[in-house]
């Protein structure tokens, strides 16, 4: 492979999403991963003393996407880094889409160092096969070097650690439940509920006292949880197609079938409790697991454990071997205890073009994960008093033979066994988002409660169309996969409704010019020309302003007309694809529910923060005393910033019973609600914060237009005898008639096209609840990195809030604004 090399004395400044001894931009040496990777970066600094390390600012993390919603939205926004850490999972997008430059340049897998010595072509600054080999796993190569853009293969990334799944118990729940914690630790499936049932103990009069036996989840990442069930089936989540050259999900086969049967047994298959002969009903806890295991409330959990430290995952860091086991994965029905290989990788920005700044970025990406760098962890293990559970292997590879006798041999045996049993995580084609897809069947069989069913044969049947349909989706909506029959009755249907909806836009233009655009009247040449005059200074004035809206309104308008049109990459640039993003959009269900979901919250804005800031303006106008006092009282939420509202809200919505509300439930006798997990409440959770802080500012609005209704219309209805109701519904109402009418347009657009609020709280959850419109195509655009199909999707929705807007035109051009009088508010 070619050699690009630049050799620079002066310094070199690099950004990276991942900053060694960091944690949230915060020194994190308070904990052992944060001390090793301190220690590796100083070792770095002093290797490459000219090479200047920086960290980029990320955008918000999106509720319910995991920690790679980050990455995705600061490359959309031209954020990146010159060097990206991310998953497995990730990896296939950043490929697919080119944010990631190809590392061959800086490999040899042809030769080894010291073949490479023996033919003189031998430079400290290439890795060659046998450094190649020892950093990359076995399992985790065809991820590694996989299919690039060109359809050719490339080194895209290496491993800066590596971790796999195990079973992590809680030694003291064990022994309260009389189990012997190393005999008794469930080596098959059938065991691990049997010692599941013994491990539960539900306490019906305090929950918060109840002990569960393990953490299953419930929502989009459950089907990540169990996910060493379906390794252990031989089930894949996808797979290639090296003739079609593209990805397919697979994850509808017989293992993967077994395997939820069994997720949902864990879940919902009904037992007696010996302790009070009580039908309970499965062995798992389905909400937020690590908090309850942390608490001494949950006795087995699936974590990741390093070849290096095998207590390396930070909830358990704390701990002893006295206190917590570390076991294989229990075994399948098929006699298989395979894990799931995690690692962290390092690769090489696209945007990064500067051969000096290439070539830092590769020195910081080789040098992290080296043999070098896991000497100076193992050092740092050793030297803080973690040498009891660093791996024997390590031990004896980096100069601690002498611990090797003191290291837990049960836990070495099971971080072995993983390691030598393992698949990767899934990795392919937009992969990040695979687990919400694999979830569907856990969830849609939960939701029927399958799990209670005692008819096996029923189970795997309905099981097998959730998975079929999960499959199904997951082509057409994760990889883009629609069969070709398909395509041939959608795309005619495509370019109907595309030419239909452009002519309506061109009407609807029409409409509202002819609206706003005066009748032509006979009037002299001195009138024109005086007119002429006149207005001269006032188009002067407004042209900076047309010229903002001309940038900033029309030629995105005029842009993503054409992006429609287009398979749109940040860098993989434009390829045109006729009407086939609306194709997409318009034969898309989740489009079309998203719609729905849009028109749903729009009638709780309307109901719950449009409507009674009316109410309230025209109690606080007829109080007698404290009206300057109630207002300011009312308009005090306005002055925090949105943002600071929906988070502070969402504190106060913790499912927890501690969580504010629901300990003013409880005090009512009334069981604690998990606001957002639960599909009935998440959008009335969502709209209670803009009702409390939009009640004010909307409230000074109608009291300043109920100033304007003359007096002595009250007077002269008074004297004849009309009640308060009466005078309200005949005088108040019809005088300001206009004014609600105009904001209630203004309302329901917003709230139509709202998608802050369940960004921030959210993410679109419970199971898609709260995916409104504005939030489908934001996640489409800047989460899948589907410009195109995004700007197709905000067309239709244009078209359908333009109907909306033409009757607020045509209402605005038949009202006559006037000064009105001055009144005292």
């Amino acid at each position: 492979l070619p050699l690009v090399l630049v050799r620079s004395d002066s310094d070199v400044r690099i950004k990276s999403n991942f900053l060694p001894g960091t944690w949230r931009g915060m020194d994190a040496s308070f904990t052992i991963n944060g001390k090793v990777q301190a220690a590796q970066f100083r070792a770095f600094k002093e290797k490459y003393p000219n090479i200047k390390l920086g960290g980029t600012s990320k955008p918000i993390q999106i509720e319910g996407m995991g920690t790679e919603s980050s990455d995705l939205l600061a490359i959309a926004a031209g954020n990146a880094a010159d060097v990206f850490d991310f998953n497995f999972r990730q990896s296939g997008t950043f490929i697919d889409k080119g944010f990631l430059s190809p590392l061959d340049r800086y490999i040899r897998d042809d030769i080894t160092a010291q073949e490479a010595l023996e033919k003189g072509e031998f430079d400290e600054n290439i890795m060659y096969r046998d450094e190649l080999v020892e950093r990359v796993l076995a399992k985790a190569m065809d991820a590694t070097y996989t299919i690039g853009p060109d359809n050719k293969k490339h080194y895209y990334f290496l491993p800066r650690y590596n971790e796999v799944r195990v079973m992590c118990y809680n030694k003291q729940l064990f022994q309260e439940a009389g189990l012997d914690p190393i005999k008794d630790v469930p080596a098959t499936w059938d065991e691990f509920f049997e010692v599941g049932k013994k491990l539960t103990r539900i306490d019906d009069d305090d929950i918060n006292n109840s002990v569960y036996a393990m953490n299953i989840g419930y929502g989009s990442y459950s089907s990540w949880v169990g996910r060493p069930f379906y390794l252990s089936m031989n089930s894949k989540s996808v797979v290639y197609d090296s003739k079609e050259n593209k990805w397919n999900a697979a994850f509808n086969d017989s293992g993967a079938v077994l395997a939820t049967d069994y997720m949902l047994s864990l879940l919902q298959k009904p037992w007696t409790d010996p302790r009070n002969d009580k039908i309970r009903y499965g062995i798992g806890h389905e909400g937020d697991g690590w908090v309850k295991f942390h608490q001494g409330k949950l006795a087995i959990v699936f974590l990741t454990s390093s070849d290096l430290l095998m207590n390396s995952n930070e909830w358990i860091q704390g701990k002893s071997y006295d206190e917590i086991g570390i076991a294989k994965i229990p075994a399948s029905p098929m006699g298989q205890s395979i894990t799931e290989l995690y690692c962290m990788n390092l690769g090489l920005s696209a945007a990064t073009t500067d051969s000096s700044m290439m070539d830092a970025s590769w020195k910081f990406i080789r040098f992290m994960g080296s043999d070098e760098a896991r000497k100076i962890a193992v050092d740092v293990f050793v030297q803080s008093g973690f040498g009891r559970y660093v791996h024997p292997k390590a031990l004896n590879k980096y100069g601690y033979p002498q611990m090797v006798s003191k290291v837990p041999r049960d836990w070495a045996d099971a971080i072995t066994h993983s390691f030598e049993n393992h698949e990767p995580e899934p990795y392919g084609k937009n992969t990040q988002h695979i687990y919400p897809y694999m979830s569907i069947p856990i969830n849609k069989g939960y939701l029927e409660e399958l799990g209670k069913n005692p008819d096996r044969n029923y189970r795997l049947k309905r099981i097998k169309e959730f998975h079929d349909y999960a499959v199904s989706k997951a082509n057409e909506k994760m990889i883009g996969r629609i069969p070709a029959e398909e395509v041939g009755k959608r795309y005619p249907i495509a370019i109907l409704l595309s030419f239909i909806i452009f002519l309506l836009y061109g009407f609807l233009f029409y409409y509202v010019w002819n609206a706003f655009n005066p009748r032509s009247e006979v009037i002299s040449e001195h009138q024109i020309d005086y007119s002429r005059k006149k207005n001269r200074s006032a188009y002067f004035l407004l042209a900076p302003a047309i010229l903002a809206v001309l940038i900033f309104s029309y030629y995105p308008l005029i842009r993503g007309a054409a992006m429609a049109f287009q398979d749109y990459g940040v860098s993989t640039g434009v390829s045109y694809v006729g009407f086939e993003n609306f194709a997409k959009v318009f034969f898309d269900p989740d489009f079309w529910l998203s719609i729905y979901r849009a028109f749903y919250y729009s009638f709780l804005y309307i109901s719950f923060v449009f409507f009674p800031p009316i109410i309230l303006a025209i109690m606080l106008s007829e109080i007698p005393k404290g009206k300057i006092f109630f207002r300011i009282i009312y308009y005090l939420p306005a002055v925090i910033s949105g943002i600071t509202v929906m988070l502070m809200w969402k504190s106060f919505f913790d499912p927890t019973p501690d969580g504010v509300l629901n300990r003013i439930i409880g005090f009512l006798g009334f069981e604690a609600v998990n606001w957002f997990g639960n599909k009935k409440t998440a959008m009335i959770a969502i709209i209670i914060p803009s009702a409390w802080a939009g009640l004010g500012p909307g409230c000074l609005i109608y009291l300043a237009a109920l100033k304007t209704v003359p007096s002595d219309l009250y007077e002269a209805a008074a004297i004849d005898g009309s009640g308060f109701f009466n005078r309200l519904w005949h005088i108040t109402f019809p005088m300001i008639r206009p004014l609600i009418i105009i904001n209630l347009i203004f309302a329901f657009i917003g709230a139509f096209l709202a998608s802050e609020q369940m960004l921030v709280m959210t993410g679109g959850g419970p199971d898609g609840a709260t995916t409104v419109v504005g939030l489908e195509i934001f996640l489409n655009a800047f989460m899948f990195q589907r410009f195109g199909i995004a700007t197709a999707m905000g067309w239709i929705i244009g078209f359908i809030t333009m109907g909306f807007t033409v009757y607020q035109m045509k209402k605005l051009s038949n009202m006559t604004f006037k000064t009105a009088e001055a009144v005292e508010l």
